[in-house]
């Protein structure tokens, strides 16, 4: 088929997506917001030419590892977030040297957070959030450069925070919240993430001395974009003194 667009968002659309397999020519695919139900076909692996696929807010249950993602070479979006999705997050999504936004937040998704992620090098949003992760996180996302956003709270991720992720001077979102990591926060966040707005540290066990730059509260400073700085710092064990808000 010669169609190179479809969208069908927002509407009351029901039943299984199957259907899509068969249009080869699909560079944008549209089903978000609907009623559909079922799983992931593995025909999607047959959308070679496929840029864009948006499948969020639906009933889609099942693995994502039934999709060949090193089949669709060209894929720079994936946003599959609000669904049933389960099992861990394939490897293969790794292969998509394109892809710069990928959300798989809200859904059922476990295991690790695979390495394999950077070596998207343009990734730009990693929301991973609301799922049910677990592991350390992976120093290597400290290599994905372009990476504004990055979102992994309300998971059951364990280990310490990476020092690598002072590594992403282009962040402006970091969600670790609601997790159970634990050791110090090992960068100043302000300072050393100078696009960074928000970050959110609270509902760990993260402890210490959270470095605020040597100010008593960096965000007086004009240069510092942050707004928001949450952590846990109303325990006796962690002192914040440029945090925005305090939990137990």
């Amino acid at each position: 088929t010669g169609l190179r667009v479809l969208n069908m968002d927002q509407n009351a659309f029901s039943g299984g997506i199957d259907f899509v397999g068969s249009l080869h020519g699909l560079v944008d695919l549209r089903l978000g917001s609907n009623k559909l139900r079922g799983t992931l076909p593995s025909s999607i692996s047959n959308l070679r030419l496929l840029e864009i696929l948006y499948v969020e807010n639906n009933e889609i249950m099942g693995p994502l590892n039934s999709i060949e993602f090193e089949s669709i070479p060209l894929l720079g979006e994936v946003h599959l977030q609000n669904n049933r999705l389960t099992g861990p997050i394939p490897e293969s999504i790794g292969k998509l040297g394109l892809l710069q936004r990928l959300y798989l937040d809200g859904n059922e998704l476990n295991g690790p957070i695979p390495p394999m992620l950077v070596s998207n090098p343009f990734m730009e949003a990693l929301y991973l959030f609301d799922n049910r992760l677990n592991g350390a996180i992976p120093t290597v996302l400290g290599r994905l450069h372009q990476l504004v956003h990055l979102r992994l709270a309300r998971n059951e991720l364990a280990g310490e925070v990476p020092m690598e992720l002072s590594n992403l001077k282009r962040l402006q979102t970091l969600y670790l919240n609601n997790n159970t990591l634990q050791g110090k926060i090992p960068f100043a966040p302000a300072a050393a993430l100078p696009e960074l707005v928000e970050a959110r540290f609270h509902g760990n066990n993260i402890s210490g001395t959270v470095p605020c730059d040597g100010s008593a509260n960096v965000l007086t400073k004009t240069t510092i974009r942050l707004t928001e700085f949450t952590a846990d710092c109303q325990r006796n064990s962690m002192d914040c003194s440029c945090c925005t808000a305090c939990y137990m």
